[in-house]
């Protein structure tokens, strides 16, 4: 898994909420995990399935760099940075019936271990001044576990041709006290809706997703980030399989 991370803050002077410069690192990663699934056919026409996919640890190496006055620059750790941030393990459990020869209904269980989550801390390569250390201190996180509900339904309209929908339920594992519109994740309703062209040697699938979030106020944030948050949020996604 490949991934790259931004991440910028403004910096200030505690307890004065006054600016003094902002923080910006950028840095990228390479990391391994696995899946594991397993298919039990019950009957001809039910279907049973569990899946397994690994945490995946990722070891970001990148660098900082900092905008701030001549006079607090050289405080400030600029050069190279890392951050550990593990990605949670997920858990799912599902069943499948064909109604006929058209239909396909499926519900599944899905949990999720965010609790892996549980700080955001920056490792410099140069020491952290102790006059701004507060500034760099692990951020909490503490995201907790969640269990996830989904139901689908697929029409096969011919065998070159079969149409999907669902419905997925999404709990939020953001507690509120550290709510931040950096990830402003409130529980979601995710409606999806998709098509498969089936050719002998490529399969086309398409897909779109409409992700509503439940309006969520927030009055006990640790940083004071507290009021409405509403979010709306479009997901469009193209997949294409070759066969040899």
């Amino acid at each position: 898994m490949y991934s790259d991370l931004r991440f910028k803050r403004a910096l200030n002077l505690k307890p004065f909420p006054l600016e003094v410069g902002r923080g910006d690192i950028d840095a990228d990663a390479i990391d391994y995990g696995f899946n594991l699934a397993l298919l039990y056919h019950l009957t001809d026409s039910i279907k049973l399935g569990v899946s397994y996919r690994s945490a995946i640890e990722i070891e970001y190496d990148g660098d900082a760099d900092f905008k701030a006055s001549s006079l607090l620059k050289p405080l400030l750790p600029e050069g190279g940075v890392t951050l550990d941030v593990e990605l949670p393990p997920i858990l799912a459990g599902g069943i499948a019936t064909t109604i006929g020869k058209k239909w396909t209904i499926e519900f599944d269980v899905i949990w999720i271990g965010y609790s892996t989550y549980d700080e955001l801390f920056a490792d410099f390569d140069k020491e952290v001044n102790p006059l701004i250390k507060s500034q760099f201190a692990p951020i909490p996180r503490d995201y907790r576990d969640v269990i996830d509900y989904c139901i689908s339904a697929a029409y096969q309209v011919n065998p070159s041709l079969t149409l999907r929908c669902g419905f997925l339920f999404d709990r939020s594992p953001v507690p509120e006290e550290n709510f931040d519109p950096i990830l402003p994740d409130p529980d979601k309703y995710i409606f999806g809706t998709g098509a498969s062209i089936n050719r002998e040697k490529w399969n086309l699938h398409l897909s779109y997703y409409a992700v509503f979030t439940r309006d969520t106020t927030v009055r006990r944030n640790r940083d004071g980030l507290n009021g409405r948050y509403e979010a709306f949020c479009s997901l469009i996604s193209m997949s294409f399989d070759y066969r040899f």
